[in-house]
């Protein structure tokens, strides 16, 4: 068994290759030769039928895309829009209409777009959904350093380790059936029942603009946010964003995303975060036979009234989730984030780790684990600091 997995791996790499190079008939005898040998996961049966499409076997291409779609939910969107393309070029418009119009209705902006471009070609209507995603999620775990701090620094009496309940929601639609204009609200509420003087709440409203240049998603708008610290207000900042998306292949994206934060205080206490902010984050998705990972870097300079929040950051983070079937999922991550401030003294290496796991239900339900682990290495000894973060939540999406 070892032996044949191992052979329908280096025919798997041997076929990309060939595709690679344009050998699509090669190509595809070595990919039906992968499958043979046991590689029965999403990415053989869609590289199978993007080869057959190269090579004008439409008829089976538009089989195997419809296969696709059957046995691998998470892939029926891509696999309806190019189910849609074979269907087309096989002169069959109103079945590739059909197909077109189920692609459009994707989650993913980017197939979503392709697809009602392909939809009027097919002589369909584009799809304008006025749909809302909505996500709300309840978790309680505990926190064994909710302060951030080196234990031994925090005045007498003052507690670092709680547990917390947290609250989290999310909504995002496009209203309007003739303007690609998206609006979204958050909120979330996080109570520490033994240290109450850190617990927090916030609320983020937005809007963005869509448009597609080419391959690329362009998204634009502002933003805004208010937070408080133990029922008292904390800041507020405007903001504007600029997002651009596109496919990478068959199951890989890049995500591109630039902001700017202008901050104000909403006590005098909190004077020392008035201020702006940058930020740009590069990321890298890629779907694999039975998962996807995830690949950025993020860059965030600051230019604050208080030192102590004024830092440049790098931050490098990878993330894999694993489909272990349909019900479950596993999900790692590492990073690593660098900060330095305009103290010159002082210098942070935060390292993360974190690990956890997905149960999903019928109707949009989830339970999930999470633990989170954490380690700030600072100049200033009273901020540096270990973190263990344990939770389980239940979420809902609709």
């Amino acid at each position: 068994m070892y032996a044949q997995a191992s052979a329908s791996g280096d025919t798997f790499r041997d076929a990309e290759a060939r595709f690679a190079a344009g050998d699509y008939r090669g190509a595809l005898e070595l990919f039906e030769t992968a499958r043979a040998a046991g590689n029965d996961g999403p990415a053989i049966h869609y590289n199978i039928g993007v080869c057959q499409y190269r090579i004008g076997e439409y008829a089976a291409a538009a089989a195997t895309f419809r296969l696709l779609g059957e046995r691998f939910p998470e892939m029926r969107d891509i696999a309806d829009y190019n189910l849609g393309l074979a269907l087309l070029a096989q002169g069959r418009e109103a079945e590739a209409a059909e197909a077109f119009a189920r692609a459009a209705a994707s989650r993913d902006r980017v197939l979503a777009g392709l697809a009602n471009q392909a939809l009027e070609r097919a002589g369909g209507e584009p799809e304008r959904r006025r749909v809302w995603t909505r996500f709300v999620e309840l978790q309680v775990g505990r926190d064994d350093n909710v302060a951030l701090l080196d234990e031994t620094s925090l005045p007498a009496g003052l507690s670092s380790e709680s547990p917390f309940t947290e609250l989290f929601g999310f909504a995002s639609g496009e209203p309007f059936e003739r303007a690609p204009l998206a609006f979204d609200v958050s909120g979330y509420a996080v109570r520490y029942p033994d240290a109450g003087e850190f617990d927090q709440d916030g609320l983020r409203l937005g809007t963005r603009y869509r448009w597609l240049a080419g391959d690329w998603q362009l998204e634009a708008g502002p933003y805004f946010d208010r937070s408080r610290l133990d029922g008292e207000g904390f800041e507020e900042l405007w903001g504007v964003a600029l997002r651009l998306t596109r496919p990478l292949g068959p199951a890989g994206r890049l995500d591109l995303r630039f902001e700017r934060d202008e901050f104000d205080e909403l006590d005098p206490q909190f004077a020392y975060v008035a201020g702006s902010r940058s930020r740009m984050r590069i990321r890298l998705d890629r779907g694999i036979t039975r998962g996807r990972w995830r690949l950025s870097y993020e860059l965030e300079r600051n230019d604050r009234e208080g030192p102590q929040v004024s830092a440049d950051r790098d931050r490098l983070a990878l993330d894999y989730e694993h489909y272990v079937n349909a019900d479950w999922s596993v999900e790692l991550g590492v990073s690593y984030r660098k900060s330095r401030y305009e103290l010159r003294e002082r210098k942070e290496d935060l390292a993360e780790a974190s690990a956890g796991v997905l149960r999903y239900f019928a109707d949009g339900w989830m339970a999930s684990g999470e633990l989170r682990w954490a380690d700030n290495d600072a100049t200033i000894e009273a901020l540096a600091y270990d973190r263990v973060r344990v939770g389980v939540g239940i979420s809902k999406l609709f």
